[in-house]
């Protein structure tokens, strides 16, 4: 199964009132998109102090002019953990995925260190 066929299939299994590719052309209009056949990676630059409709909402593009731009809110990742770091644009303060019904902010450092040691972005306590 390809990166692409088990984003579909989560979307299918969690996400049935969204559309994938919906979402990922929001990503690529309005922060980044990567696919390669190891991986696929789609998010945006968001403020971690702003409203989480906003963060979560992939068609609303933050103003850089009027927001702090710090963290990658991550949409959607699958495939080689390894690869996560390496297919973001660049680095910023935090990381951001929605996790058990919120969203999770990660200093980049600290997560960087511990994906890096564990070869998962989690660990099975997180």
């Amino acid at each position: 199964m390809t990166p692409l066929d088990k984003l579909r299939a989560f979307y299918a299994a969690r996400c049935p009132h969204r559309k994938l590719e919906e979402d990922l052309g929001n990503c690529l209009a309005y922060g980044f998109l990567f696919s390669t056949p190891k991986y696929i990676i789609a998010g945006k630059p968001v403020d971690r102090n702003a409203a989480e409709p906003l963060i979560e909402d992939p068609s609303y593009s933050f103003d850089p002019d009027r927001w702090n731009l710090n963290t990658w809110y991550v949409f959607a990742y699958a495939g080689e953990w390894g690869r996560f770091f390496t297919a973001l644009p660049y680095k910023m303060r935090f990381v951001a995925f929605h996790r058990r019904q919120r969203i999770r902010f990660y200093d980049f450092d600290r997560i960087y260190i511990k994906c890096s040691a564990h070869k998962t972005p989690f660990s099975a306590r997180s």
